[in-house]
């Protein structure tokens, strides 16, 4: 009796502890943020791996400038060109004190200058002066923010400025700038821009020269929020929209963007959009990482093989494997295969010919496609290749008709010709017959 209690107890012991300890490989909670509306993007896979109300309407303050900087590129014949800086026009719907770059009125500044100007300082004299130069009002430049926006997919944003200044029908949501974000900081003419962390102007006919330093302080050294994996980034802040951050981190192989807006703004008080960003890259970088989905001696499908007498079939492998930042605890096998093959392939076949495709898709999103390539090689049979031919040929309409003509007219030969001879046996009868 003690020996079966003795026994149960330790049971029951083995069956707490092993309750006590953690699922293998399950990945942390993602950290609690001030920011309201967040998304966290891989930018290897395109997948969001966390959102907290991506979908709200929400001011977007200065990151409108992303789309401002974003139009402007593909405007700009020449950046190296020189304008002349307008205050009164530029200024006409600025509020007093609102971020700038202290250009003055008849300042020469180049427009590369301005593109500096706008990412680091945050310039919102400098965006109106982009604007007016490059469509001739900043209305018409505001047109053509919105036209793209809507031409990205950005369903739920409007623009009526080129800076970010509250307007209630200036809006959008962290999911759309997450879609402008992607395309910004992709695009390798606007990264350096987005990238640095200060900016010397060079000295015009009006101010000495001067260095403009980021507001974004993860790339800021020295700033209390620097983070080394930073690369990029764009702040905005008013009392309507809140503190945010659109920024990007990349760390062994892996990138992701982030987008924090709407943190309380309160005057002077601690921004901690830096602090929300820094937290959702380390829980990023310390639970997801990269993968290795699909190789190359994997096999895939087989299909069916014409015209080889060894084999009817032959196996289909990724050309290459397929890599992919993903959870650490992830199941490989949960990965649905889009397989798009050919139904019959013909001989000779070498291996490495490529005879179709695979896409591995979780949860709706793509995390790679890779051709599938035959993984033996398979001789052509000369007797089933001709056999071949001649099926092929005869199975051809025209042929077909052809030969039924012919068929049809040699029938009616020999018919004729039968008929002929009948006709030729009763004369000779009759001429017999007559003498």
């Amino acid at each position: 009796m003690k020996r079966t209690i003795r026994w149960l107890s330790g049971l029951l012991m083995i069956i707490i502890l092993l309750a006590c300890v953690p699922a293998v490989g399950a990945i942390d909670a993602a950290p609690e943020t001030k920011a309201n509306n967040v998304m966290l993007i891989s930018m290897n896979t395109g997948a969001a791996i966390y959102e907290k109300n991506a979908k709200e309407q929400i001011y977007p303050a200065s990151t409108t400038k992303l789309m401002t900087m974003a139009v402007a590129i593909d405007l700009i014949e020449d950046l190296e060109k020189t304008i002349i800086f307008d205050k009164t026009a530029s200024y006409a719907d600025l509020v007093i004190g609102s971020s700038n770059m202290g250009l003055k009125d008849g300042e020469e500044v180049k427009l590369n200058d301005l593109m500096y100007g706008i990412a680091i300082s945050s310039a919102n004299e400098g965006t109106n002066a982009l604007a007016i130069h490059l469509c001739g009002s900043i209305e018409a430049f505001v047109a053509k923010m919105n036209e793209q926006a809507k031409a990205w997919g950005m369903k739920n944003t409007h623009f009526v400025n080129t800076h970010g200044l509250t307007d209630e029908n200036h809006y959008t949501t962290a999911a759309d700038m997450a879609i402008l974000a992607k395309r910004v900081f992709a695009d390798e003419r606007l990264l350096p821009y987005l990238s640095a962390s200060s900016y010397t102007l060079p000295a015009t006919n009006m101010n000495p020269s001067r260095v403009l330093i980021t507001t974004n302080q993860l790339i800021r050294m020295n700033s209390g929020n620097y983070y080394k994996y930073a690369q990029a980034g764009k702040t905005g802040s008013t009392s309507a929209a809140g503190y945010n951050l659109i920024s990007t981190a990349k760390y062994k192989g892996m990138e992701y963007l982030c987008i924090a807006m709407n943190a309380s703004y309160t005057e002077n008080a601690t921004n901690p959009i830096f602090a929300d960003s820094t937290a959702l890259y380390r829980w990023a970088f310390a639970n997801f990482g990269v993968q290795t989905l699909l190789t190359e001696t994997t096999s895939v499908c087989e299909i069916e093989v014409a015209l080889c007498a060894k084999s009817d079939y032959v196996m289909l492998v990724p050309a290459q494997k397929i890599e992919a930042v993903v959870a650490d605890d992830v199941d490989v096998a949960s990965f649905e295969r889009v397989i798009k093959a050919e139904e019959l392939a013909y001989a000779p076949i070498a291996v490495g010919d490529v005879l179709g495709s695979v896409t591995l898709v979780k949860d709706g999103v793509e995390y790679g496609t890779v051709d599938l390539v035959a993984s033996t090689a398979l001789e052509r049979s000369a007797i089933l290749y001709y056999l071949h031919l001649i099926k092929t040929f005869f199975s051809n309409i025209i042929v077909r008709i052809i030969s039924v003509v012919i068929i049809l007219a040699i029938i009616a030969y020999i018919i004729f010709m039968i008929w002929q001879n009948k006709n030729r046996r009763r004369r000779r009868i009759a001429r017999r017959i007559r003498f």
